[in-house]
This record gives C-alpha cells, structure tokens and sequence, in this order.
C-alpha cells in the first residue's frame, strides 16, 4: 500500500519535496550548527505533514517556486518556523552601503538560546575532470561550478555578517553573537564508469556521504543497461528535489524507452535533463535513488572548454 495522508488521497509533491530537502545528506564537510536535520522535532514535523499538508500548501501558494534555489529556501524556512525550539529572528535580510545593496544574510534563528545564521543553498553538479577539485564540478547549464559557489558562500556571504551595515542590522534587532554556517545540499553526478583512471576521490570540503549520481551523453546511453531498471521518469526542474513518486507517476520502459524520450528532449532544449531510474516496485511508490543526467553528445567538450577540464 503506496503511503497516503489522513483522508485517503496521496501525498502532495511539496510535502516529497520537503522530506527530500530535509532528509537527504549534506553536501558540504562541515555540518551547520545547529544540526537540526535528524532531531526528534523534525521527525514528529514530517509525520505530522504527511497526515494534513495543508498548512505546507497554503504556506507556498503565494511563494515563488519556479526557481529551485528560492524553492528550496521557502521549504527551509518552513520547516524551521514550525520548529519548537526554534524562533525565526530574520531571513532574507538585505544589507546596504548607502543606497547600494551589498548582500543578503539568508536566516537567523535562535536555538536554545543561541543565535545562529544559515547561508543556504541547493546545487546540482556534473564532474568533468578528475573530481579531486571543486572546480571540476560544473552545473548542467554550464553557467555555475562548485568552486565558484564555495568561493562565494566562505568569501562573501559567510562573512557579510560581521560587516559594519549588517551589525547594525543585527543591534536593531536585539542580536549581538551569532554562530555562522553555510547549509548546502545537492547531488554530485559522476560520469558513468569508463576507464579505470576515472573518479578517485572528491574535493576536501565536500561530505564522503554526499548524495551522488551519475551523468552520460546521449550516444553512450546504453551504458544504462547495466542498471537493471524498469521504469524512468525524465524529470521537470520542479522535480529535482521529490523524494519518491508514486506508480502512475513514472513511466515503464527500458533503455530504448527512455533513449527515444531523451533525444527528443534533447533535440528541442540542448540541455542536460535529469532522469530517474527505477526497478519494479510492490509497494506502489518508486524512490529516487538512482539520479542520473543525459547530456547532449557535444556538452563534455563545451563544458571541458568553458572550465578548462
């Protein structure tokens, strides 16, 4: 029996949403302080979600969530407001020199009886060298790499906190000691394996429980065969973050199915699409575990030349 809320119907995708940006790993070494994820207030928090979501639902109607990284903030924030022991002080505050915006501290919160600040982010990023640096990691649309957002959170939005401008903001809001951390979450996609010389290990500041996946090209994609799955779903952005879907959600097919879904795909957008794979299920819900990217055939020589891989 597929699981379902109070009054018999299905689980929203917002309430799978959650569960995934809540439950799956940390992206980054260094766990933020506090680590609220596996605490016994979260764990009442989902269960009581998932028997009504709608105080979720009513909270994101009026949210912007067409953009994942604003998407996953709203979850976040959710979650924390409807924390006990925790007291939301401010979140998304813009911070100013003279009439010029120079940032903006994503959350403060206090937590028994210490105030703590969170840089949050969400990314998703396919490795095209190595994998020993940070820099290898890139995002699928080529616009973003894992250095250059690391850079940004330690350099910039991390330390924004103690400038002059955010310490007044800070005073007014009766807030002196502050315990700053950068809260980041996403999949690393490794290139399906070819040569034995391919992934070794992953850059220092990234978790060796990270959640990953795999990527490969359009040409390459029988290599997939190996994966023994029955069923896939080529996913819209909006469902990077769902943590598992229910029967009529997926598609059955295998790897002439999902090739022939691809290039169509492909052909139209040029970009690289996410899909999950899945095995055959009795329980009438398929899990996301097996994340995955096709890319067009000609994207690892664009990408090799955008970051110099």
């Amino acid at each position: 029996m597929p699981p379902l809320i109070a009054d018999g119907t299905r689980i929203p995708s917002p309430v799978r949403d959650l569960e995934w940006v809540i439950s799956s790993p940390l992206l980054l070494k260094q766990a933020p302080r506090p680590n609220l994820f596996a605490d016994s207030e979260t764990t009442e928090f989902i269960e009581k979600l998932r028997a009504n979501p709608a105080q979720l639902l009513d909270y994101l109607a009026n949210k912007e969530t067409r953009v994942l990284g604003v998407y996953f903030e709203h979850l976040i924030l959710f979650w924390l407001s409807n924390l006990p022991s925790v007291s939301l002080i401010s979140s998304n505050l813009q911070v100013f020199q003279g009439t010029r915006t120079i940032g903006e501290i994503d959350v403060i919160f206090e937590h028994e009886k210490r105030v703590f600040h969170w840089e949050i982010a969400v990314k998703f990023y396919l490795n095209i060298g190595n994998g020993r640096q940070a820099s290898h990691f890139v995002g699928p649309r080529l616009k973003d790499a894992l250095n250059v957002k690391l850079k940004r959170i330690f350099d910039h939005q991390i330390p924004l906190i103690e400038v002059p401008e955010a310490r007044e903001l800070l005073a007014a809001l009766n807030v002196k000691e502050v315990v700053s951390s950068a809260m980041m979450k996403g999949v690393l996609f490794q290139p399906l394996p070819g040569p034995p010389t391919q992934i070794t290990s992953l850059p220092s500041e990234i978790s060796n429980t990270c959640q990953s996946g795999s990527w490969v090209t359009l040409k390459n994609i029988n290599r997939l065969a190996s994966q023994g799955f029955t069923h896939f779903l080529i996913l819209s952005k909006a469902q990077w973050f769902t943590s598992f879907y229910y029967s009529d959600e997926v598609v059955s097919g295998d790897v002439a199915a999902l090739e022939k879904q691809a290039a169509e795909l492909l052909k139209s957008g040029n970009t690289p699409i996410m899909v999950c794979l899945f095995r055959s299920s009795d329980s009438g819900i398929f899990k996301s575990n097996t994340r995955l990217f096709i890319t067009p055939d000609d994207w690892p020589a664009l990408a090799g030349k955008s970051y110099n891989c």
